[in-house]
């Protein structure tokens, strides 16, 4: 028989009814059932199928439209029913969220949008192993960080595809994480210190400078210090709780390491807290706040105005405010701390502290060392280098 008429997606056969219509940029051809038998082409039922194609263009136009609703016994209905990439990675990212900190949760965003510009419109099942690897071979030029970020961004979402049974194994597997080596250490010399603080408290605001003091002598991270209130500081025990950090302006009932960690106050640390007295003891909340006496909630403020402003001055070659916690580390090592000590007044594991600063920790042993050598070497050869005559 002959093609039947159609108008506004609805086609009218000999025999039953057919509903066209667009979707994800596919033609789509449906004939309407009724108890698994061909809908009669009645005017009544032409104008119900007139009636059921002007919805499902609308629903298709507002993102709602589900074919397993219309059409369960269709195959394209199974197909329709697997997500795109784009849409499963926000509901991966939706999952782990109250598991993140607001700049991590940030950072996977932002490598979730890298996917979906590459890979967003492709059903998650269909996406192979090939296509993964090829979408990490365009950031070649990114550090070994940033692909393993984006890595776990895809590797997360297909994980739990996985247990959603929606694919049947992950196409990232057997595809492993760039070996990432963490920046050295890189504090400032006791002098630099010495000049930074100076000029802060001479010309800068005074909680700002005892912002930076503090730091420079317990050596929290900055997210800590902001995130540090009253009832964490014991004045006389001299220490202060460690459990909290600001990140991304929201405060973090955690630290990095989800772990606490109560720090004694040198000297100068306390120099600081007692500055913050006169600031914000009495409000009760926050110790350290802006030079207009309001909580900080961003230290990239210190940072712009502040402390990059120091640096520029004194001519101190720049690295951000981070470094006064390598700062403290170094001189505490140096002043002949113990290094199980100073770990856990930083919150590290000795091993990550070993593995950090074990210049500074072997640093006068291998002076020594290189003593004696030096020393045995002495008796062999002259001082320019030369073997002394009569040496053998």
């Amino acid at each position: 028989m002959g093609r039947g008429k159609s108008s506004g997606g609805v086609e009218v056969r000999p025999n039953s009814i057919r509903i066209s219509f667009t979707l994800n940029g596919e033609r789509c051809r449906e004939t309407l059932t009724l108890n698994g038998e061909p809908l009669a082409p009645t005017p009544a039922n032409v104008k119900y199928a007139r009636r059921v194609a002007a919805e499902i263009r609308d629903k298709i136009r507002h993102g709602t439209f589900s074919y397993h609703e219309y059409f369960p016994h269709s195959d394209a209905a199974a197909a329709s029913s697997v997500p795109l990439l784009r849409d499963y990675l926000e509901t991966w990212l939706n999952a782990v969220k109250p598991q993140l900190s607001p700049a991590t949760l940030r950072t996977y965003r932002g490598k979730a949008k890298q996917w979906v510009a590459a890979l967003g419109d492709e059903r998650i099942d269909q996406i192979r192993h090939s296509q993964i690897l090829q979408v990490l071979a365009g950031a070649s030029d990114v550090t070994a960080k940033t692909r393993n970020n984006l890595l776990i961004v895809i590797r997360g979402a297909f994980d739990m595809a996985t247990r959603d049974r929606i694919v049947d194994a992950n196409p990232c597997d057997g595809i492993r994480n760039g070996r990432h080596q963490a920046p050295r250490p890189d504090p400032f010399t006791k002098d630099e210190m010495i000049a930074i603080l100076r000029e802060l408290h001479e010309r800068h605001p005074e909680p700002i400078a005892a912002l930076i003091q503090f730091k420079f002598f317990t050596g929290v991270r900055t997210g800590e210090a902001l995130a540090l209130s009253w009832s964490q500081v014991d004045l006389r025990a001299n220490t202060v709780l460690i459990d909290r950090t600001l990140t991304d302006r929201a405060l973090k009932m955690s630290t990095k390491t989800s772990q606490s960690r109560l720090v004694n106050l040198t000297r100068p640390a306390r120099a600081a807290i007692d500055t913050m007295q006169r600031w914000t003891r009495l409000r009760g909340a926050n110790v350290f706040c802006d030079a207009s006496g309001e909580a900080m909630l961003d230290g990239r403020v210190v940072n712009d105005q502040h402390w990059r402003v120091v640096l520029k001055k004194l001519g101190i070659r720049y690295r951000d405010a981070y470094h006064t916690r390598h700062t403290f580390a170094s001189l505490a090592l140096m002043a002949g701390a113990k290094p199980g000590y100073v770990a856990k007044q930083l919150g590290h594991s000795v091993q990550v502290f070993f593995a950090r600063y074990a210049d500074w920790i072997t640093g006068q042993d291998d002076a020594r060392e290189a003593d004696r050598i030096n020393a045995t070497i002495d008796e062999a050869f002259a001082p320019g280098g030369s073997p002394k005559t009569g040496s053998a």
